[in-house]
């Protein structure tokens, strides 16, 4: 473990130096998953990239690089400026907001354009919020999609899809 920490702090130095951003961060571990905490002092969006690819593609790279180091998968996460916590009350916001939806109208809905770590904190926030309903996702990347829906009833996008086009009839 303490292995581990060193790595990743050797590596996350060498990484923001090398990107040439004004940055520091702190390394935390829970469970096995280790957490790096990046304050960026520069325009954060710089690091973020849109539809935060960016933070993505640096958490990658570290996956890589400790893989390579270390001879073994190690869990990480990485956040800037705690985008991560603004990303999960944002798609918390749009759960709520299908869930009342859903209950109000009894019809399911189809959420579209969310990678697999957002229709994750979706699928876990409604249904711990909202035990009446379920979720669930269907289709292959990059077209996979979140359907929520009330028990009971055919909710797969087929079956959405044709009442949609029937609808418009």
């Amino acid at each position: 473990m303490e292995e581990t920490k060193k790595t990743i702090n050797e590596v996350i130095k060498v990484i923001l130096k090398q990107l040439g951003v004004d940055a520091t961060f702190s390394l935390s571990e829970t469970d096995g998953v280790f957490t790096v905490s990046i304050t960026c002092n520069d325009d954060p969006s710089l690091l973020i990239g849109k539809h935060a690819e960016g933070l993505l593609a640096l958490q990658r790279i570290l996956q890589i690089i400790l893989f390579k180091k270390l001879d073994r998968k190690t869990e990480i996460l990485v956040d800037i400026n705690n985008y991560r916590e603004r990303q999960r009350e944002r798609l918390e916001q749009i759960a709520d907001n299908v869930a009342s939806r859903v209950s109000r109208d009894r019809r399911s809905s189809i959420l579209r354009s969310f990678n697999a770590y957002e229709r994750k904190i979706i699928h876990e926030y409604i249904s711990l919020k909202y035990p009446d309903l379920k979720t669930h996702s269907e289709g292959e990347e990059p077209a996979r999609a979140l359907i929520v829906s009330s028990s009971g009833g055919d909710d797969s996008i087929a079956a959405l899809e044709e009442e949609f086009d029937n609808s418009q009839l």
